[in-house]
């Protein structure tokens, strides 16, 4: 699994998943910025895991498994990935290459979700 991290703001992080032997799709749900502002982020490298952060936002990456950890700016827990993702081709009428997406996170307490790059009509 490929995994790339895009810093938009200090509270806000793009994750892009894809399998080996493919690329990256470019478009997205989400707006990205033209011009993204300068960001004071770090890297950390050890085995087995790559940290990227913020003042705001941090996340830990498993090199092997592409799971992520999200954690504050504070170092406390907000979302892990729980086990990892899987991308399974699938087939569906009139459409040449489709996937089934699958995440299971783990929540902290009292943190909601959103930014599912699903959308919804409100009712």
């Amino acid at each position: 699994m490929h995994v790339r991290v895009q810093y938009v703001a200090e509270n806000i992080v793009h994750v892009v998943k894809w399998l080996p032997g493919s690329q990256p799709k470019k478009s997205s749900l989400i707006v990205i910025p033209r011009s993204l502002p300068a960001l004071d982020l770090s890297r950390q490298d050890v085995p087995g895991t790559v940290t990227l952060g913020s003042k705001r936002i941090r996340l830990e990456v498993a090199c092997k498994s592409g799971e992520i950890r999200f954690r504050d700016g504070r170092d406390a827990p907000v979302l892990s990935e729980k086990g990892g993702s899987t991308i399974v081709p699938v087939s569906i009428e009139h459409e040449s290459r489709a996937f089934s997406v699958r995440t299971t996170f783990e929540l902290s307490a009292n943190e909601g979700f959103t930014g599912s790059g699903s959308t919804r009509t409100a009712r």
